[in-house]
């Protein structure tokens, strides 16, 4: 035997532990950098995932700052400073952070906008307040926020923080249809041309012929005698014909309540749709309006529109949202009332509902929200909603 063979067999195994060492450092090779990838695009998802709820926070913020906001809009200039201050929740009220509620993010003036129209020009506190009365929108611009990257920045060209913004817009939409919320009482119109159309031919400002702080009637005294109120003497529809956006037909509870708490699920739109009802419901009525005066946050007495307007701070119980009919009297109550316009009263004195004989009188206001509270709606005489354009 010659030596050869063992030699050649030493080479064979020498080449092959020098082979699988090379294999196996490629594959360490392969292993760390797929890990490093990995880890990479797992810390992407936490970072995109902690950015979207970064963003979701803001967004909401944004959102509710603007319907926190819109809801001041009153026509007036101190609406506009109080939306100012709602938007950017002065009284911290709103839950405004990010950073997983960590970390509070403030509002400055600046960051708040006003505009008559939806796609118009926003412009800030101090011109609002020379066009007060058409201002109907509010935008919150919330200023960008750092988020923090902290595992996908070890990926080349990854920042280690990103801004996050948000903005919203929010105003009063005028109503063509209330589906809750209406008070059981509809004053004929003044003037059919100036309500809105369809009615309406000649309408400037759609308050059908009503004038903002006038006296009207919602319910006449027996035989049109006895308590009157002024300039609005004769306003509605009969001696105590009433409207019934309930549909509660004779069942007295079910209308002292609507007057109480405003119609509920019963959708009222232009047209003939609102329901009547007869009676006076005797001392049950004046009872139950003199309740509503009492829970409003601001029971003050007011004898002119401009001093309620600047001087009004209550949660607005004591304004009623009412349809405004045609001025046609279904006879003996057995059709509804034609609806024009909708509007809305004050009960700007408790002694206005005394005796239960009298007139039921209050001052006529224009427009507000559903909630009851004075809106700026751009003089279009309304019921409004709040909403939340984008």
């Amino acid at each position: 035997m010659t030596t050869e063979a063992p030699m050649e067999t030493l080479r064979w195994l020498i080449h092959r532990i020098q082979k699988h060492s090379g294999e196996k450092g490629v594959i360490l090779f392969i292993v760390a950098a797929s890990l490093v990838v990995l880890i990479g695009f797992l810390g992407l998802a936490f970072d995109l995932g902690h950015l979207y709820n970064n963003k979701s926070q803001l967004q909401n913020m944004a959102d509710a700052c603007a319907l926190s906001g819109a809801s001041a809009l009153n026509g007036t200039s101190a609406g506009i400073q109080l939306a100012a201050d709602r938007a950017r929740d002065s009284l911290g009220r709103l839950n405004n952070k990010t950073e997983f509620n960590n970390l509070t993010v403030s509002l400055a003036e600046s960051d708040i906008s006003f505009s008559t129209a939806l796609n118009g020009s926003y412009v800030d506190k101090t011109t609002a307040q020379g066009n007060a009365a058409n201002i109907r929108y509010v935008r919150v611009a919330v200023p960008p926020q750092q988020s923090q990257i902290y595992f996908a920045k070890i990926i080349p060209g990854i920042p280690t923080v990103l801004s996050v913004n948000a903005e919203a817009v929010a105003g009063q939409l005028p109503q063509t249809q209330v589906c809750s919320g209406l008070d059981p009482f509809s004053p004929a119109a003044r003037d059919l041309n100036d309500c809105p159309p369809p009615y309406g031919t000649n309408s400037t400002n759609g308050n059908c012929g009503f004038v903002k702080g006038d006296f009207y009637e919602l319910r006449l005294s027996p035989g049109n005698s006895g308590k009157t109120c002024g300039a609005g003497g004769g306003s509605v529809t009969g001696n105590f014909g009433l409207a019934d956006p309930n549909d509660c037909g004779p069942s007295t509870p079910c209308f002292l309540d609507a007057v109480l708490n405003g119609s509920n699920n019963n959708c009222i739109g232009f047209g003939p749709t609102l329901p009547t009802t007869p009676g006076n419901r005797g001392n049950n009525v004046p009872s139950v309006l003199g309740t509503r005066y009492d829970q409003d946050t601001d029971t003050s007495l007011y004898t002119t529109y401009s001093q309620f307007m600047a001087q009004y701070h209550g949660n607005g119980r004591r304004i009623f949202r009412v349809p405004i009919n045609d001025g046609n009297i279904p006879h003996g109550h057995s059709a509804p009332y034609t609806v024009a316009g909708f509007g809305c009263f004050l009960l700007a004195d408790p002694q206005d509902v005394h005796p239960p004989s009298s007139a039921i009188c209050m001052m006529y206001i224009g427009s507000c929200s559903q909630n009851g509270l004075p809106s700026g709606v751009g003089g279009t005489a309304s019921i409004t909603k709040l909403v939340l354009f984008r």
